[in-house]
């Protein structure tokens, strides 16, 4: 049912909150000068398999996916939306958002079509969109992983047992390691002098989970426990590896803040909640998912302790690698990206730890809440975006980048509210004294959403992939207005309340929403009873 309702104005004078307005109880939220407002958006969604002269294609394991296995119900990405060719229009809509920050990723297929074989043209063209961005006052984030890997990496036309078919789950796959370091090394001295932030991997677990227990990612694999852990193990030494050859490279400081290189990761994120807070069970497996989704990745690249099984401890010497103390993980991290689409719900079983819960399908066993959905099947919860940024500063301490924050919205008619909806819970984070640096909204243009294919739409700006014509969405106005004006305050609260999200028939009021999550401002993780569980 309905977490109970709260009175805003209870709370707010309750708390002595600061900032409260003594006519309606909101606090406005304000962003500092030197915040990061961008975009984010992966090389080979925006550019495809296809180079701008319409004829060079470059074979990575989502071309052999999507054009020999029907990996996206039939749909091949020959161009994405035309980035490669269209970048600097599309680097001027940017700008004239006036976002100063964006996020891009450098396909490691186009780069690296063979081991130590290096393409140089397609390295130039990264190098002109990095230095095009610069010129127009924006910071660039580079990720050198966006799943999309050379064939030499992974290749889903080899037969089962071929360690060729999948180099990411060759337990402690070393050579792998090395390899891609090298990729990063080669990548960095070429841009170093333009970039001084790297999320280096994007989203380890949903690759995981994509491709080795629900089979829609490449290789394809379905319910393949032990391929997970194997691959999420390697990726693990992966970014400790790309980070100790980032920061030996790149030693030039491009943004005048004392660091040359600041190493992070794009995290999918999101606190796990039970879907029934009463049942012992869901309440248990929530727990164990959450560690398993959010925390062990980062526990290594923090404390150098390597959990490979997920069991909550790293003394098993019988696991390959053995567990323990890594002292080329330990510290890896300079910095936490979290991208959030929405809450993930858990059913809980009788198991051993951590498999004792696992995600559920809202609808599939009814909803926990009466909340709104997006296109993609998220559900519509603000306050847990704001939990989600608490648990991680709770836990690690370190500088958080928003680097991915959006939803599918082809109509455009849920977007405006929900980007202010977001964007007013992470400047409640800001106002209790979390070190959030940046936001990235996901993403600038339509894109090609992996399996999805063209079917969500997740732009700022619209795309049609026939003519690859660009047409802004109304929050391409709104996102704007937030970024010149550095504040949300009650009156753009109310007036996104008004647009709605369509279909939105739960009677929440304006003031419900900003209750919830003054709840949480007020309870922490640790304490409110939807998350029972300790960070």
């Amino acid at each position: 049912g309905r977490l109970r309702r709260f009175s805003f104005t209870a709370i707010c004078a309750a708390l002595l909150l600061n900032g409260c307005q003594q006519d309606t109880g909101t606090p406005t939220v304000t962003f500092p000068d030197n915040f990061l407002w961008g975009t984010a958006s992966a090389a080979w969604q925006v550019e495809g398999d296809v180079a701008g002269d319409g004829l060079t294609t470059y074979t990575s394991n989502w071309t052999i996916w999507t054009r020999e296995m029907d990996g996206a119900g039939g749909e091949t990405n020959d161009r994405g939306a035309g980035f490669y060719s269209l970048y600097r229009e599309d680097l001027d809509r940017h700008a004239a958002m006036g976002l100063n920050a964006i996020r891009l990723s450098i396909d490691w297929a186009r780069v690296e079509p063979q081991p130590d074989v290096w393409n140089d043209a397609a390295l130039d063209h990264y190098v002109d969109v990095i230095r095009t961005a610069r010129s127009l006052g924006q910071q660039v984030m580079i990720t050198f992983w966006h799943w999309v890997v050379p064939t030499w990496v992974s290749d889903p036309r080899r037969p089962a047992g071929d360690p060729a078919r999948d180099q990411l789950a060759v337990p402690y796959n070393t050579w792998l390691h090395a390899q891609f370091a090298d990729f990063v090394s080669h990548v960095v001295s070429r841009i170093g002098a333009d970039v001084d932030l790297y999320s280096v991997l994007n989203e380890p677990w949903s690759v995981i989970a994509g491709a080795y227990v629900a089979g829609v990612h490449p290789p394809g694999e379905l319910l393949d426990i032990e391929a997970a852990l194997d691959v999420h193990a390697n990726l693990i030494f992966m970014l400790s590896a790309a980070a100790r050859a980032i920061r030996e490279v790149d030693t030039v400081d491009a943004d005048g803040d004392g660091r040359a290189a600041l190493i992070g990761v794009a995290k999918a994120s999101s606190v796990i909640l039970p879907f029934d807070a009463d049942n012992a069970l869901d309440v248990a497996g929530a727990h164990d998912y959450n560690y398993l989704f959010n925390s062990i990745a980062i526990d290594a690249w923090t404390s150098g302790q390597l959990d490979v099984n997920g069991d909550g401890d790293t003394a098993d010497t019988d696991t390959t690698p053995p567990e323990g103390f890594y002292p080329e993980l330990e510290n890896t991290l300079d910095w936490i990206g979290i991208q959030y689409y929405g809450p993930i719900y858990v059913r809980g079983f009788d198991g051993e730890p951590p498999f004792t819960g696992l995600p559920v399908a809202l609808g599939l066993f009814g909803t926990p809440s009466d909340l709104p959905f997006t296109e993609m099947g998220s559900q519509i919860r603000p306050a847990v975006y704001f939990a989600t940024i608490e648990y991680f500063w709770n836990r690690y301490r370190l500088p958080i980048y928003l680097t991915e924050n959006g939803t599918a919205d082809c109509d455009g008619n849920q977007r405006p509210r929900h980007t202010v909806d977001d964007l007013y819970a992470v400047g409640r984070g800001l106002a209790e004294g979390i070190d959030i640096r940046g936001y990235f909204h996901w993403s600038l243009t339509d894109n090609f959403e992996w399996q999805h294919g063209t079917t969500q739409c997740f732009g700022l700006y619209a795309v049609d992939y026939e003519t690859l014509a660009r047409t802004p969405r109304p929050t391409v106005d709104v996102y704007a207005r937030i970024v010149r004006e550095q504040r949300i305050d009650r009156q753009l609260l109310e007036e996104a309340y008004s647009w709605g999200y369509d279909g939105d028939q739960t009677g929440w009021t304006l003031d419900d929403w900003l209750a919830e999550i003054e709840a949480e401002v007020a309870n922490g993780v640790t304490r409110t009873a939807t998350y029972r569980y300790a960070p």
